[in-house]
């Protein structure tokens, strides 16, 4: 059994690392919109990943979490992900000028990497003040 937990913390840890990732890709384009709910949806997300009644399980999922991210963003820009993801949501820029330039890298690494890391903090502090009020709740 606990070999299983660690599997499924590890896990969600991952998953979790991801969210804020992903959030970066489809943040880099500069659509407001599209950038306010990629956002909503990987705070949810991961706050729900990173919930569980145990102490421990959400310790393992978080430094997970946060141990994998700066990986994941290093492999999602260097393979071309946020590219495609460019590409996809900014169809009119891509026509004109090709791909993002040194600019859009430049916001890329100086708005939405940091907003990313508040992203992945954010639910870290919302799933542990969940479980201290559940906890509360019970005692």
């Amino acid at each position: 059994m606990k070999l299983k937990q660690t599997a499924v913390d590890l896990f969600c840890g991952l998953l979790c690392a991801a969210c804020p990732v992903l959030f970066s890709a489809a943040a880099f384009p500069g659509k407001l919109p599209v950038t306010a709910a990629a956002a909503g949806f990987a705070v949810t997300l991961c706050t729900l990943l990173l919930r569980t009644k145990t102490r421990t399980s959400r310790r393992v999922r978080s430094i997970t979490a946060a141990a994998a991210f700066l990986p994941m963003m290093w492999a999602s820009i260097r393979y071309g992900i946020h590219d495609a993801v460019y590409k996809w949501i900014n169809p009119a820029y891509i026509r004109e000028f090709g791909k993002p330039n040194v600019g859009d890298a430049a916001g890329l690494i100086l708005i939405w990497v940091p907003a990313s890391v508040i992203v992945l903090l954010l639910p870290i502090f919302l799933a542990s003040k969940m479980a201290e009020q559940q906890e509360q709740q019970t005692s």
